[in-house]
């Protein structure tokens, strides 16, 4: 039974990391995007020589830059509360619908990736609502290709 737990907890381990090497690979490729982009990626290997594939990313998918992250002072144990302390631009610009992307922080340890279901100011502080977004939300077509050595632990 402990070593059930033990794999367990190692696979879980293993999730989590390539949930954060997901975001980090989505926000670096946001970070740099605005509006709807297509990306040409080249060749993709296959076995059938080489054929090009587009990633769309819709407008509606905004990564949260430092200065808002920053301004982020909590976060619901589910996720779905953000609260800011102060309003920002990006923050102005949000409706329902957008998808955010949310890079690691203290208060987000694997990122987040969430739907905008509403906006709401209380003085300074801002509130956005929010359900959990699918990568499909975020991403209209695109291809990721992960590769790893599993070892021993891993499994």
């Amino acid at each position: 039974m402990g070593k059930t737990k033990t794999n367990r907890a190692s696979f879980l381990n293993y999730k989590n990391l390539f949930r954060l090497i997901f975001y980090i690979a989505l926000l670096i490729m946001l970070s740099t995007c605005g509006g709807d982009v297509k990306v040409e990626e080249g060749s993709t290997g296959g076995s059938s020589g080489s054929s090009s594939e587009s990633t769309v990313i819709p407008s509606t998918t905004k990564v949260l830059d430092d200065t808002t992250t920053q301004k982020l002072s909590s976060v619901s144990s589910d996720g779905s509360t953000l609260t800011f302390s102060e309003n920002t631009t990006q923050l102005q610009s949000l409706k329902s619908g957008d998808v955010i992307a949310v890079n690691v922080t203290s208060l987000t340890p694997y990122g987040l990736l969430r739907k905008v279901t509403s906006v709401s100011t209380s003085g300074n502080q801002v509130t956005v609502q929010t359900t959990q977004a699918t990568i499909t939300d975020a991403i209209q077509k695109g291809t990721i290709q992960l590769s790893k050595t599993l070892t021993q632990s891993d499994i």
